[in-house]
This record gives C-alpha cells, structure tokens and sequence, in this order.
C-alpha cells in the first residue's frame, strides 16, 4: 500500500499537469489586448506644389501594405514602442489614401520595425528633400508606426526640403 501511494500522486500530479498545460494557451488567448477603437484625426498631407489631403481621418492600428514595403503591422507597438495597439500616423496616412483617391508608399525597415514614407501622391523622397512626419506640430522622434496618436490630434506629412 505505501508503495501504490507514491505512484497514484505521481500519476495525478502528471495529469493535473497535463490539463494546466493545455490550459494555458486558452488563458493566453484571452489576455491578449483588444483592437483599439477607432479615433478621429485631423491629418495634413502637403506635397511640393501643395495640399494633397486635409481632413478628419477616422483611424486604428492595424497591418499596412505598400508596394516596396510589404505588410508590416503599424499600431504603436513596433520596436516595442507601447505594450497597447492605437492608431499611428502611418496609419491615419493609409486610412486617408484608400478613402481619397491618393497614393502612397513606403521602405520597410526591420531593424527598426517601421515604414520610412518614400513616396505620396507625386512626390518620391530623393537627395533634396524627403517626407517629414509630425504631430500638434512637433516632428516625431520615433517612425510613423511607432508613434501613437490620441483623438484629436493634428497629424502631418510634410515634403520637406534638406
């Protein structure tokens, strides 16, 4: 009987074991963060020879595709920016090209998890100037996908000349 003990807690231990083990991806699962909501930007695109957008732009994070970028995500959590998603600029920028008509493009950086903006409308960044990214009017010190924006902030992409 003292021999039966041990083994009948070692079985037990091994199955309660086995069931918080297949446990765990379920309560993994359900701690991941919420989409964040959408928010209201006010977003300015000006280009060489004028304004190429400005208006309100509803946005979130959320995976942004480019033709010499691929698809990255874009939601505040590159580079481990901020542990919650929430619209970036790069984001309100898409959001604002595939509602209104304009197009855009972007390099993806892995080392530095981010787009740099290369190109919007006609303007492609070249050795004199290069698109400026800034937000309530202070250029931002981290990229477009890792800056993130509250509601009601004024977000502009400006073509910039060195």
């Amino acid at each position: 009987m003292l021999r039966t003990l041990p083994r009948r807690a070692a079985v037990l231990a091994a199955a309660l074991g086995l069931v918080l083990a297949a446990a765990a991806p379920a309560a993994t699962a359900q701690a991941a963060p919420a989409a964040a909501a959408p928010i209201s930007v006010q977003l300015t695109v000006t280009g060489a020879t004028g304004t190429v957008f400005n208006g309100s732009v509803q946005t979130t994070g959320h995976a942004v595709t480019t033709a010499s970028g691929g698809t990255h995500t874009c939601d505040g959590t590159n580079g481990d920016a901020d542990p919650t998603p929430g619209a970036t600029p790069t984001a309100a920028l898409d959001d604002a090209a595939r509602k209104n008509g304009f197009t855009w493009d972007g390099v993806w950086y892995a080392s530095f998890d981010d787009y740099l903006v290369t190109r919007i409308a006609g303007d492609t960044q070249n050795s004199s100037a290069y698109w400026n990214i800034s937000v309530n009017g202070t250029p931002t010190e981290v990229g477009g996908c890792q800056f993130k924006l509250k509601a009601g902030d004024k977000v502009a992409f400006t073509w910039t000349r060195l």
